[in-house]
């Protein structure tokens, strides 16, 4: 999932409600189940906030196609020089 301002809003209030629900079922036999959900949100929302954002992704893509077509004209340039000698 690419970081966003609208995922993270969405984030937020998942994490607000099971907080929520974390409270309201505190004395009950649910406790265990709403923690067990609230770590797996817990554990997502870590991962999402370690991923990149579409900006990033997009420089990152960029770089290696500037990488790329760096190597191909060195390529091309050693190409056309050995052709020279000869």
């Amino acid at each position: 999932m690419i970081k966003g301002t609208r995922n993270t809003a969405k984030f937020n209030k998942l994490l607000e409600y099971t907080y929520q629900l974390k409270v309201k079922l505190l004395n009950t036999k649910y406790y265990e189940d709403i923690t067990k959900i609230d770590q797996k949100v817990n554990e997502l929302f870590g991962i999402y906030n370690n991923g990149k954002t579409i900006q990033e992704e997009v420089k990152t893509k960029l770089c290696n196609i500037g990488k790329q077509n760096s190597y191909f004209k060195y390529n091309m340039f050693f190409k056309d020089t050995k052709h020279d000698k000869n």
